[in-house]
């Protein structure tokens, strides 16, 4: 059965847009997902290495073929096994950029970029003329756009420059810059952050953002770090294990993880039970008290800030408390981060100057205690 397709956007915005139920085949690990993005919408498709993300990636682009299903861009059918339709990677018209940017070493940056409009057969940026008969630009032509998105994306002091002298970051806003600058009907991100620092990271995702709002094309992102998701998506598609687990907006999905990695991405502990009325259970009958009644299987969810930590048992107003072990101990910005093992595996986040006055180390048995308010309870 193909996997449900979300309702997002109305039919004549799907026409001018992605719309993909992708069967892929891995040797024996599937992966299969369904993806409707209209124009101007950046969907994320979030998930740990392995989860196939750019698996999917590759079958929209043309680069791997579909098992079963199809790939729409734009009302037309790129790839649909059932009907021997499959259209190269080339003629698809979308922009694609890797984690390592691909920019061609012997070329400067602006014959990079003028490279993407001189060989795609698109307009590029806005209507400079100069195109043979097979709708391709003149090279004249091709860098007269790249120019024109070189000093866009505020790259024009670099136009000489070889890829050889740039940073890392430099490379990857050169690369994600000649995908803008073939007018891509679809604009393909596969972990553009990856293989950057954290300071190149923030400047190219700073990049992105300004930048992708010229996109009116829509932009499919893969990535598993949850910060691309949050500031550069508008929808989120988790994938673990080669199937969809979550997806929602940005918000709706860093609030309410349905997946342990998920949660562990987001900072948040997460719990699955049972509820039956006043608790849930959760498991070897451990229980938590919810706020009010609740029932059916459900997820837990609360920050590690939440948490305090006893060396005793504590009769104080949290009416969730589980005994455990400290495990790890690690800083975590201005705070430590402790891992516990026990009945209820948690994180919780204490100051230094509390954990010294606890006195607590690594291996000591402590009891946690969590208020039911802090707790968000929501359906599994």
């Amino acid at each position: 059965m193909s996997p449900a397709l979300p309702d997002v956007g109305t039919d004549a915005e799907l026409d001018a847009g992605l719309d993909a139920d992708l069967v892929v085949l891995r040797g024996a690990f599937e992966v299969r997902a369904a993806l409707r993005t209209p124009p101007d919408r950046v969907v994320a498709l979030l998930g740990p290495n392995g989860a196939g993300k750019s698996s999917l990636l590759r079958a929209v682009s043309g680069l791997t073929p579909l098992s079963e299903g199809y790939v729409r861009l734009d009302g037309r059918v790129l790839d649909e096994p059932s009907s021997g339709v499959r259209i190269a990677a080339a003629a698809r018209g979308i922009g694609t950029v890797f984690q390592d940017g691909l920019l061609f070493p012997h070329l400067s940056v602006l014959d990079n970029v003028a490279f993407g409009p001189r060989h795609s057969g698109r307009s590029g940026g806005g209507g400079v003329g100069g195109r043979d008969r097979g709708g391709r630009r003149t090279r004249r032509a091709a860098r007269a756009v790249a120019a024109d998105w070189l000093a866009r994306t505020e790259l024009a002091e670099f136009a000489d420059r070889k890829p050889a002298a740039l940073s890392g970051g430099q490379r990857q806003r050169v690369a994600i810059t000649r995908a803008l600058a073939t007018d891509p009907r679809l604009l393909l991100l596969d972990e553009p952050l990856s293989a950057l620092d954290a300071s190149a990271s923030v400047a190219v995702r700073s990049f992105l953002r300004r930048h992708l709002t010229e996109v009116r094309a829509p932009t499919v992102l893969v990535t598993h770090h949850a910060i691309d998701a949050l500031v550069l998506a508008d929808e989120v598609v988790v994938i673990e294990g080669g199937t969809v687990v979550q997806r929602g907006s940005p918000d709706d999905v860093a609030r309410r993880p349905r997946s342990s990695h998920v949660a562990a991405l987001m900072g948040l502990n997460l719990l699955r039970g049972r509820a039956d009325g006043a608790v849930v259970r959760l498991h070897d009958d451990t229980v938590l008290v919810p706020t009010a009644p609740v029932s059916g299987d459900v997820y837990a969810s609360f920050r590690p800030s939440a948490v305090t930590l006893h060396t005793s048992r504590p009769h104080a107003s949290a009416r969730n408390t589980w005994p455990g072990h400290v495990d790890g101990i690690a800083p975590h910005g201005d705070v430590l981060r402790l891992h516990l093992t026990g009945p209820v595996p948690l994180l919780a986040d204490v100051t230094p100057a509390a954990l010294a006055e606890l006195d607590v180390h690594e291996g000591d048995r402590v009891w946690a205690a969590v208020k039911a308010t802090e707790v968000d309870i929501y359906p599994a």
